[in-house]
């Protein structure tokens, strides 16, 4: 992918983005909780008068839909890699096999044709190189196996948190929507619902710590900024 191209994507992203995220500046405010025994608090969530509204609803059931289509966009193109990995590996194993074959082909020819007064001394000179070319090329090919490898890693975990942190806040938003916030606290306790609403958070705290754990170049780069600042 090109400079340009990711500057386009994303820019792309982030108008759809506010797109999606534009209801939010009418639904949300304040909210009343109630406690029992005539205790009362407040958040900040879907405001009172919108409680039950057709227009949470919708909202809440397009995001959810939403989610649902990139999960399952992220799980088909995942199985695409899977496959690729997999041919990748065995594409190696074949090479790999045909190269140690060649090397001892090479090798026995060498033996036939050489002089046995001469050939100790040239066969292990021979080999050496053989060698050294050979883990030459191991090496390269390992290094990018590992750089591969590091890079499907990350995304599968970025990938596994999203769907981890979102579809249960929006799950709960549309079956309180639907039934109403009194209805879900007869089966989910209210610290619960809590913990459930602010799920989405995982996803944005986490990203940093995994491409910090995962990516050497990441924490380098870091590094520089700081260093800088």
């Amino acid at each position: 992918m090109s400079a340009r191209i990711a500057l386009m994507c994303i820019i792309t992203i982030c108008l759809a983005s506010a797109v999606v995220t534009i209801p939010n500046l009418f639904i949300r405010g304040i909210h009343t909780v109630r406690f029992g025994d005539n205790h009362t608090g407040h958040d900040c969530s879907i405001a009172d008068k919108f409680i039950g509204s057709k227009l949470v609803i919708y909202y809440n059931a397009a995001l959810l839909m939403i989610s649902i289509a990139n999960i399952a966009s992220v799980v088909i193109q995942y199985i695409f890699i899977g496959r690729q990995i997999y041919k990748h590996f065995q594409f190696l194993k074949r090479f790999r096999s045909h190269i140690q074959l060649k090397n001892q082909t090479s090798v026995i020819s060498f033996i036939s044709i050489e002089d046995n007064t001469t050939c100790d001394r040239s066969i292990t000179q021979y080999n050496q190189k053989r060698c050294k070319t050979v883990n030459n090329n191991k090496a390269v090919v390992n290094a990018g196996d590992r750089t591969n490898y590091k890079s499907t890693l990350i995304a599968v975990i970025v990938s596994v948190f999203f769907i981890i942190s979102y579809v249960p806040t929006l799950t709960e938003n549309v079956l309180e929507a639907i039934y109403g916030e009194e209805y879900i606290g007869m089966f989910i306790s209210l610290p619960v619902r809590n913990i459930i609403e602010k799920t989405f958070a995982i996803n944005h705290v986490v990203n940093p710590f995994i491409y910090g754990f995962l990516d050497t170049k990441f924490r380098t780069d870091c590094r520089e900024i700081l260093n800088c600042c």
